[in-house]
Parts: structure tokens; sequence; C-alpha cells
């Protein structure tokens, strides 16, 4: 399939050029899966900063992580989406429990009390956010897989 240039109509067939129609929309979709959202939680931007510090000062994990929130967007498709898109990235995704996500978690937690999960490179790890100190060097070693 061909590239669509700025200049060409738009393929959603409003008449419209690509760059008055669809393009900021595309740019806006990509820019999501790479930079997630503003943090809005402190328990988020907490586990955050203590993950980035683990992997700063880890021996074994020699790149650098990007690791993004993606709390608000996630549910049964987007979770998908976010894997598929993510996959040969190092972007860790990370999503706290909301009523729009309890779907992802119930299908893929082993304990109801699990409220927060991990993903990284096609797989996932749920777990509950205050045992996130006692399960920080499991989750190294899962990202360092």
């Amino acid at each position: 399939m061909p590239k669509i240039k700025r200049n060409d109509t738009c393929p959603c067939g409003s008449g419209e050029k690509y760059k008055v129609c669809c393009l900021e929309k595309e740019t806006m979709k990509k820019q999501k899966y790479e930079y997630g959202q503003q943090t809005h939680t402190n328990r988020i931007s907490e586990l955050m900063e203590r993950l980035d510090t683990a992997i700063k000062q880890s021996h074994f994990i020699k790149k650098e992580k990007k690791i993004i929130d993606i709390t608000d967007d996630l549910d049964e498709h987007s979770y998908r989406e976010y894997q598929i898109k993510n996959y040969t990235m190092d972007i860790i995704m990370v999503a706290e429990k909301t009523i729009k996500s309890e779907e992802v978690f119930l299908t893929r937690v082993d304990s109801a009390s699990n409220d927060i999960i991990l993903m990284y490179k096609g797989s996932y790890r749920t777990f509950e956010y205050s045992k996130f100190p006692l399960l920080l060097n499991s989750l190294l070693n899962y990202i360092n897989g």
C-alpha cells in the first residue's frame, strides 16, 4: 500500500487533503502508544519513579527503558493495541485498575486484590500496589527477560 502524503486526498473519503483531515488524528494515536498519558495518580507516579530508579541502578539491565502510564486508556481493546504497538520497543506500560480496565484485570489476574498491571514486550504482570517493594527484584528480572 503506497504511503499517504500530506497533500493527498484523505483515504477516509471526506474529500479533504490528508493534512487537514486525518493526519493529526493519526499522529495523536501514534503518540498515545509511545508516550502514554500524563500520570494522574500519586501511586502510579511513585511506582514509575521507583521502577525507573531501580532500572537505572541495575547492573544487568543495559538499555534505558521508557515507562508510560496508560491507566486512562486501558480497556480490553486497547490492551491488545498497546502490546502490539510496543512489542519491539523498550517501553514499559503501567496501569492502575479502574472501572474501564476492570475486564482486563478480571481476565489476567490470579488475585482479585491485584490492582496494578505492568506490561512489557508482549507479556504482563499484575500485582497489588502495596506489594510493589517486595516484587521489585522480580519485576526487574521480568523486564530483563
